[in-house]
């Protein structure tokens, strides 16, 4: 019963995430990114108590039901897609990864063929890459046109990757998000589609940059672990790393959502945002936009493909003017992130 307890405890810190500042209150946010795991957890401690016909049942099951709303950001269940018509966009988003297999290469031509071949058989009008090597742009111009924005950043790792739109349809009025001192972390590009105009604005917000070590630790730490002083100043070292990153992501989003809603045009935000949907930098997006996979995803959709599980981090959101017909994950491994496509129509307003 004690670990009943604990779990509704933790499930109910998980919920504060949405509400309080990672700047002020990393050790919550903490509990924001593992959302999906304390509440299997608890499902579990229903079903167990369900089977035993107890009524502990409801301890768990009162407390998951006063979080909704973060199972509905978490959980999506549309059966079906809405049919595309010929004047539908189709946007794709994918971190690359650099085109490398897990950072073992600076650059790894199977992995970019892989990229390319599936990136070319998708069709899509807009493709959106974060981590994007300078890889010869000419790959992907020839099947979309020459629409291309491009801005580069030194990783901390030195490598020299970026953000990148190709698009079918014409580009101008082209921006990059940043401040001093720091890499670009978004791209923005206004985009011609027929006659109206939308605004596009690709992300690659903080991370918490683990390295391989410190993801070892977390996925396989055991309980005696916690009293050897070296592991000790480990996790310590990757509580800094977090409450950087979040401090970080805070003012990037502050940027963003600023430039969101000076906008003329309706906005489509994509990109890799290195924070789940239980965090506070998902609810101020989700407050002034609509998240796509809300909107027509099924089931959970992780989006992170590396080794802490259930991480949704990458997204669509889209602003009133635009509707979300449909929403796709591919489960592809050319990267530590699934790609990601959204197709969706201009509204036209009465």
């Amino acid at each position: 019963m004690a670990f009943n307890w604990v779990a509704v405890i933790l499930l109910l810190i998980s919920y504060l995430a949405a509400k309080a500042s990672p700047a002020h209150f990393a050790v919550i946010a903490l509990f924001g990114l593992v959302y999906p795991i304390i509440f299997f957890v608890n499902l579990f401690f229903v079903a167990f108590w369900t089977v035993r016909k107890d009524a502990r049942l409801l301890l768990s099951l009162l407390v998951m039901l006063m979080g909704i709303p973060h199972i509905k950001d978490n959980f999506s269940f549309h059966k079906r897609q809405n049919i595309p018509l010929k004047s539908d966009i189709r946007i794709l988003s994918y971190n690359v990864q650099g085109f490398t297999n897990q950072n073992e290469a600076p650059y790894n031509p199977k992995i970019n063929a892989g990229v390319h071949s599936f990136l070319k058989n998708k069709k899509a009008d807009i493709i959106c890459l974060q981590e994007y090597a300078k890889v010869n742009p000419d790959l992907f111009l020839k099947n979309l046109g020459k629409n291309f924005v491009f801005r580069s950043y030194y990783t901390q790792k030195g490598t020299n990757t970026g953000l990148a739109i190709f698009s079918r349809y014409k580009i101008y009025g082209s921006r990059f998000l940043k401040f001093k001192g720091y890499r670009t972390f978004g791209i923005s590009a206004n985009i011609i589609v027929r006659n109206d105009t939308l605004r596009l604005i690709n992300v690659h917000l903080a991370s918490i940059s683990l390295e391989q070590a410190d993801l070892d630790l977390l996925t396989n730490a055991s309980s005696s672990s916690w009293e050897n002083p070296k592991v000790q100043k480990h996790f310590l070292d990757i509580y800094r790393k977090l409450q950087k990153a979040f401090r970080l992501r805070e003012r990037q989003l502050g940027l963003v959502l600023k430039y969101v809603k000076a906008s003329p045009y309706p906005v489509v935000l994509c990109g890799d945002f290195n924070d789940t949907p239980s965090s506070n930098a998902y609810h101020r997006v989700a407050s002034v936009l609509t998240d796509a996979f809300v909107e027509r995803g099924t089931g959970l959709s992780a989006t992170y493909a590396g080794p802490l599980p259930f991480l949704r981090i990458d997204y669509f959101f889209t602003s009133p003017g635009l509707k979300v017909v449909s929403y796709k994950k591919y489960h592809l491994r050319f990267s530590d992130h699934f790609p990601l496509s959204m197709t969706f129509r201009i509204v036209k307003e009465n």
